[in-house]
């Protein structure tokens, strides 16, 4: 794969790093030369995130993507440029038995991340399609 040189030096934020969508997008950056700073709610020991040690060459943090002050400290500690929210809770199972915990996750964890990106002028990358890609 031909590398963009557009990523290069950029701090990227990615919530739900440790996703197939996340940790799949946190390899590439990496092999692209950004700086990437990963949010991930639990350690998913079955992520790609580990198994090609991808873990090792970001800036691994673990929290929750509805706290604010976790989310601040994380923007201004790392000057993030470029953030790509795919923090969810999308197992049909866990939204049907908690829907609370799934509605602060995917409702609340997206307002609290919109609000931290305002507040900090970064760009909030989305794309209907996966087959938009950048890398």
């Amino acid at each position: 794969m031909k590398k963009n040189i557009f990523w290069k030096n950029k701090n990227v934020f990615i919530s739900g790093v440790a996703g197939f969508v996340g940790s799949n997008l946190a390899k590439n950056l990496v092999e692209c030369g950004a700086r990437v700073i990963g949010l991930t709610q639990n350690k998913k020991t079955n992520s790609l995130l580990y198994y090609e040690k991808i873990d090792k060459k970001i800036n691994l943090i673990f929290g929750n993507i509805t706290d604010k002050e976790l989310l601040t400290s994380i923007f201004l500690k790392y000057k993030v440029d470029i953030c790509f929210h795919l923090a969810a809770q999308v197992e049909v199972g866990s939204a049907t038995n908690y829907p609370y915990l799934t509605w602060e996750t995917n409702v609340r964890g997206t307002y609290t991340l919109l609000e931290v990106i305002r507040e900090n002028n970064c760009l909030l990358y989305t794309s209907p399609s996966p087959r938009d890609g950048l890398l």
